[in-house]
Protein backbone atom coordinates (compact mmCIF):
# COMPACT_ATOMS: atom_id res chain seq x y z
CA UNK A 1 0.00 0.00 0.00
CA UNK A 2 1.86 3.23 -0.76
CA UNK A 3 0.83 6.03 1.13
CA UNK A 4 0.54 9.69 -0.31
CA UNK A 5 2.40 12.31 1.63
CA UNK A 6 0.07 14.26 4.07
CA UNK A 7 -1.08 13.91 7.88
CA UNK A 8 -3.28 11.65 9.11
CA UNK A 9 -4.85 11.91 12.60
CA UNK A 10 -5.58 9.01 14.68
CA UNK A 11 -4.61 4.96 15.37
CA UNK A 12 -3.06 2.63 13.03
CA UNK A 13 -4.26 -0.50 13.24
CA UNK A 14 -2.81 -3.50 10.87
CA UNK A 15 -4.30 -6.87 11.51
CA UNK A 16 -3.44 -8.27 8.23
CA UNK A 17 -1.40 -10.66 7.66
CA UNK A 18 1.45 -9.67 4.54
CA UNK A 19 0.87 -5.75 4.37
CA UNK A 20 3.54 -3.54 3.15
CA UNK A 21 2.91 0.22 3.84
CA UNK A 22 5.36 2.49 1.90
CA UNK A 23 5.30 6.46 3.20
CA UNK A 24 5.94 9.10 0.52
CA UNK A 25 8.03 11.54 1.75
CA UNK A 26 6.52 13.55 4.26
CA UNK A 27 3.94 11.09 5.33
CA UNK A 28 3.07 11.86 9.24
CA UNK A 29 0.51 9.86 11.33
CA UNK A 30 -0.47 11.62 14.82
CA UNK A 31 -2.36 10.42 17.94
CA UNK A 32 -5.36 11.99 18.64
CA UNK A 33 -5.75 10.07 21.80
CA UNK A 34 -3.76 7.96 24.57
CA UNK A 35 -2.92 4.33 23.66
CA UNK A 36 -0.81 2.76 21.47
CA UNK A 37 -0.11 5.13 17.89
CA UNK A 38 0.15 1.55 16.12
CA UNK A 39 -1.33 -1.87 17.04
CA UNK A 40 0.00 -4.37 14.32
CA UNK A 41 -1.01 -8.07 15.32
CA UNK A 42 -0.23 -9.11 11.88
CA UNK A 43 2.21 -11.52 10.47
CA UNK A 44 4.70 -10.06 8.09
CA UNK A 45 4.12 -6.39 8.20
CA UNK A 46 6.64 -4.19 6.56
CA UNK A 47 6.55 -0.38 7.04
CA UNK A 48 8.64 2.21 5.70
CA UNK A 49 9.42 5.90 5.40
CA UNK A 50 7.03 7.36 7.97
CA UNK A 51 6.89 9.53 10.72
CA UNK A 52 4.99 8.71 13.95
CA UNK A 53 4.20 11.42 16.42
CA UNK A 54 2.79 10.42 19.44
CA UNK A 55 2.29 14.22 20.48
CA UNK A 56 2.68 13.06 24.17
CA UNK A 57 -0.66 11.42 24.18
CA UNK A 58 0.33 8.21 22.91
CA UNK A 59 1.65 5.72 25.50
CA UNK A 60 3.28 3.43 23.13
CA UNK A 61 4.47 3.83 19.45
CA UNK A 62 3.93 0.57 18.29
CA UNK A 63 2.67 -2.16 19.83
CA UNK A 64 3.28 -5.80 18.33
CA UNK A 65 3.04 -8.69 21.06
CA UNK A 66 1.95 -11.12 18.88
CA UNK A 67 3.29 -10.50 15.28
CA UNK A 68 5.57 -12.46 13.32
CA UNK A 69 8.22 -10.88 10.74
CA UNK A 70 7.32 -7.21 11.50
CA UNK A 71 9.98 -5.21 9.88
CA UNK A 72 10.43 -1.34 9.90
CA UNK A 73 12.53 0.51 7.86
CA UNK A 74 13.39 4.39 7.81
CA UNK A 75 10.41 5.24 10.47
CA UNK A 76 10.90 8.09 13.31
CA UNK A 77 8.68 6.88 16.22
CA UNK A 78 8.65 10.56 18.71
CA UNK A 79 6.34 12.18 21.01
CA UNK A 80 5.48 8.90 23.45
CA UNK A 81 5.36 8.66 26.75
CA UNK A 82 6.39 5.17 27.38
CA UNK A 83 9.70 3.62 26.13
CA UNK A 84 11.01 -0.11 26.08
Amino acid sequence: VNVAAGTYVGALRLSENNVVLNGAAGVIVQANAAGNLVLAPGDNVTINNIVFDGLNLATIGIFADTANGLVLNGNTFRNVTQHG
